[in-house]
């Protein structure tokens, strides 16, 4: 296989073996399959987003209420002058107890239904 030197106009060299394509050609392609793979990849996102839009509504529901409630916990803490680290962590914490506090509910409502419907089939 002969090698072939190639100047472009940058001054660079572009060495090409018979068969091969110059490099500047070889970057044009990659390009035109990364197109290609973008869009694939566009399609397989709508395709996720339509298939589970209800859980994906559901979740987004469910960060923002996270989110409110930190702010709801957050803000009144905020506006107190208190000097040094307490003016600062205190609003973090109490947003992150407020968080804490509807997350451990909504996890024990499920585990409360399932002792509820327990105690239902049994003798009492």
């Amino acid at each position: 296989m002969a090698a072939s030197n190639s100047f472009s106009a940058s001054g660079s060299s572009e060495v090409a073996t018979s068969g091969e394509a110059p490099a500047s050609s070889r970057s044009h392609q990659s390009r035109a399959s990364s197109k290609g793979k973008f869009h694939a990849a566009c399609i397989k996102l709508d395709a996720f987003v339509q298939n589970s839009a209800i859980e994906l509504t559901l979740l987004l529901l469910y960060l923002l209420g996270n989110c409110l409630i930190f702010v709801t916990g957050a803000y009144p803490e905020i506006h107190e002058n208190d000097p040094g680290i307490k003016g600062v962590l205190l609003p973090i914490a109490r947003g992150f107890g407020y968080v804490l506090n509807l997350n451990c509910g909504l996890v024990l409502l499920p585990c409360c239904y399932f002792i509820i419907t327990f105690l239902q089939k049994t003798v009492i």
